[in-house]
């Protein structure tokens, strides 16, 4: 019997289509209308030029992202994005939680789910450099939230390209040497290595970190009953 897999669709997808087909005919109009009121109208013409230009490049970064952003199997989860995808075994995630934090009074809810590894470095060779490199300017957001809220200083949220050191003495360069500086720091912070973004999900953070545990939880039972059936 083949294995269970469930796929997850991105939030960053929906409605790519409806925006673009909305501002191909936008500019339809604009176009047309420039033809008769140019001399009239050029400033707030232009204006709305530039608007519907903007949306339909929406609509195409939406159209190319991937039908499936993650895949879940009992072996391990993938992420998958434009700019590659990164791949861990289940064994490889010591905890999986919402990201939150307490400020003063207050419970601030964050729009991510953070994954804490048993060791980072296990990541080095099950991610793709670009999405390394993607990842180091998407998760900028959370290291100024980080500083804002005193979780780290403010010389630790600045890029970080210096060669990270693996604990048996190697060393990483380039892009994923960033990201493994920028992913220490915000384990020091907020005590996760990897973020999921929740547009990059189909469902609510809760929802789907509870998903996520119970894959996690589930995934030595299933390994094992299948060694047995063999």
């Amino acid at each position: 019997m083949p294995a269970p897999v469930i796929y997850i669709k991105p939030k960053a997808k929906h409605n790519a289509l409806f925006i673009i087909l909305v501002s191909v005919c936008a500019l339809g109009v604009i176009l047309l209308l420039g033809q008769h009121y140019w001399q009239q109208a050029k400033f707030s013409l232009l204006l709305l030029l530039l608007l519907a230009l903007s949306t339909l490049f929406l609509g195409v970064m939406k159209l190319l992202e991937p039908n499936t952003s993650f895949t879940l199997s009992p072996q391990h989860i993938r992420f998958t994005h434009r700019k590659g995808s990164w791949q861990l075994s289940w064994d490889d995630i010591r905890a999986i939680h919402p990201i939150s934090n307490t400020y003063g009074i207050t419970q601030e809810q964050l729009s991510y789910i953070g994954l804490t590894l048993h060791s980072l470095e296990g990541l080095k060779d099950q991610i793709s450099l670009r999405l390394a490199n993607h990842l180091i300017h998407e998760q900028k957001p959370l290291m100024v939230y980080c500083v804002s809220r005193d979780l780290m200083p403010a010389e630790q949220a600045v890029l970080n390209f210096e060669p990270y050191t693996c604990q048996d003495g190697s060393q990483i360069k380039g892009p994923l040497a960033g990201f493994f500086h920028q992913c220490t720091a915000l384990y020091q912070a907020i005590g996760a290595h990897l973020f999921i973004n929740d547009s990059a999900i189909d469902r609510d953070v809760q929802d789907f970190a509870r998903l996520l545990t119970q894959c996690k939880q589930a995934s030595p039972n299933y390994q094992e009953n299948t060694k047995q059936s063999e």
